[in-house]
C-alpha cells in the first residue's frame, strides 16, 4: 500500500476511505486504499472515487462485506466491473 492506485505515484500518498456505511467511514483494511494526496479531497473526480471503490471491493472477502448487510455489494461490484473491465 505504498503507491497510488490511480497514478502509481509513490510520494504524497494518503489513505482513501472508500465507503460510508451508517453515516461512518468503513475503517477496515479492505476499504482503505492508497491515493495521491491531490486526488484525496472532499470532492475527488467521480471516476477516481469509483476506481478506488472497485479496487477495495476486489480486496474484500464475502465475510468482510457480510458485516455491512444493508449495502447491495453485488450490485456495486457489477456496476464497477462494467465500468472498469468491460468499457475500456
Amino acid at each position: 500500500m505504498l503507491k497510488c492506485v490511480w497514478t502509481g505515484e509513490t510520494t504524497n500518498i494518503t489513505w482513501e476511505h472508500c465507503w460510508i456505511y451508517a453515516g461512518k467511514q468503513i475503517n477496515e483494511t479492505w476499504a482503505i486504499v492508497p491515493l495521491a494526496k491531490r486526488f484525496n479531497t472532499s470532492h475527488p473526480p467521480q471516476i477516481v472515487k469509483e476506481y478506488c471503490r472497485w479496487i477495495s471491493l476486489m480486496r474484500a472477502t464475502k465475510k468482510d462485506l457480510a458485516k455491512y448487510p444493508k449495502k447491495d455489494w453485488d450490485q456495486e461490484k457489477k456496476y464497477l466491473d462494467n465500468k472498469f473491465i468491460y468499457n475500456k
